[in-house]
């Protein structure tokens, strides 16, 4: 090969990125952003270690509670998920439903069941939005629980703040006086408050999350 010629070496074109095939964050079909699947791991724990504490009242026959799963829907395969996929739809009622008994004083007075319904929710920081759309305690759920509470129905929220270790118990009534306005509740307003806070009790030899404060009577 002569030196004056010239060596050509291949040209390498850059290749054009790959579209997503969603250009924003997972959505449902209501358009509401989809959970993070760890932080939705995060609460299906919690929500199980409420679900161990149901069974345990059903084998005492101190409580039938029932949690009520996220309902899905199968998107069928299209030209951008060839394969198809479950979506989360939007949920109705609550996340746990049931009653428990409130027994007799009298001995010939038989025991009476009270319905219950509980919001569960879990957040990484000390506070949790309120009166919100997409986050914290929604604007909806916030008005069916109360819808509850002023027809003399038992219902709650029940918060944990992972990073300071609590467990609230909270009405709603308590929220909107802990909130006092604002859209949102810390874990210093609740302390301050003096709002129930939660443990972890022994029973048939393993820990449970008494809610209901019926394990250690």
């Amino acid at each position: 090969m002569a030196l004056t010629e010239t060596i050509k070496t291949p040209v390498r074109t850059p290749r054009p990125r790959m579209e997503k095939a969603l250009k924003s964050a997972p959505t449902n079909l209501f358009g509401e952003p989809e959970k993070k699947k760890h932080n939705a791991s995060i609460g299906n724990k919690f929500e199980k270690e409420i679900l161990d504490t149901c069974k345990e009242y059903v084998r005492l026959e101190l409580a039938y509670i029932q949690k009520n799963a996220t309902p899905t829907q199968w998107i069928p395969p299209n030209a951008n998920n060839p394969r198809g996929f479950l979506m989360h739809v939007k949920k109705t009622g609550f996340d746990f439903v049931g009653c428990y008994k409130q027994k007799s004083d009298l001995s010939l007075v038989a025991d009476s069941w009270i319905p219950i319904f509980i919001e569960v929710k879990t957040t990484k920081e000390s506070f949790i939005e309120i009166f919100q759309e997409k986050t914290g305690i929604k604007d909806h759920q916030m008005l069916e629980l109360q819808w509850m509470e002023n027809h003399g129905i038992e219902a709650y929220v029940i918060w944990q703040a992972r990073e300071a270790g609590i467990i609230f118990k909270i009405k709603p009534s308590q929220i909107v006086q802990v909130a006092n306005g604002k859209k949102r509740i810390t874990v210093a307003d609740c302390a301050e408050a003096r709002i129930i806070r939660l443990s972890m009790v022994r029973s048939g030899g393993q820990q449970y999350l008494d809610f209901l404060n019926l394990l250690d009577k």
